[in-house]
């Protein structure tokens, strides 16, 4: 009856100790922020980007064309050398350049003061309704030690009839054992 208590004892510990260790583990995304954490940098809108609460995003008021430019500040991150994506999720109904969706993952060197990009890109629109479009990067490598991060977003719209043009989130992943 003693070992079996011992046993049950020694049984809960392990469990008890697999499960910090999991939690000392963050989860595979090491940062994200909805569009609207993001702040204005400029725009040439008529009016002010609209900030949709409900679904994070960041749009157009209704009928405006222009450009809005949206900086995110990559913070708060768990420390990790080894980032495997980036991602940026937006909107966009058109296939054409009535809406465009660019975005870039840039870094400030802290030591020697240079700056740079580490990935960009220019969204494709089209799809379907609600044409939600995800783009994925694999990233090579990250330098947290030396440079501070940040996600410059610049959204365009030349049709003022287009219903989606807008960004809704950016984030960055790794695996946890290495992927």
């Amino acid at each position: 009856m003693k070992a079996s208590g011992l046993l049950i004892v020694i049984g809960l510990a392990t469990v008890s100790a697999t499960a910090r260790v999991a939690e000392a583990y963050p989860s595979d995304t090491t940062w994200s922020t909805p569009a609207i954490g993001c702040q204005v940098a400029s725009t040439t809108t008529a009016h002010p980007p609209n900030y949709d609460y409900t679904y994070g995003e960041v749009n157009f008021a209704t009928g405006d064309t222009g450009t809005f430019h949206l900086v995110c500040p990559i913070t708060a991150l768990s420390y990790n050398d080894n980032w495997d994506s980036w991602a940026v999720t937006y909107n966009d109904e058109d296939s054409g350049s009535g809406c465009e969706i660019s975005a870039a993952l840039r870094y400030h060197s802290l030591t020697t003061g240079t700056s740079g990009t580490a990935e960009s890109f220019t969204g494709t629109g089209g799809g379907t309704s609600p044409y939600l479009q995800t783009y994925n990067y694999s990233i090579d490598s990250v330098d947290l030690d030396d440079d501070a991060y940040w996600v410059d977003i610049t959204v365009t719209r030349t049709d003022s009839s287009l219903t989606y043009c807008s960004v809704n989130s950016t984030a960055l992943t790794y695996y946890f054992f290495g992927g």
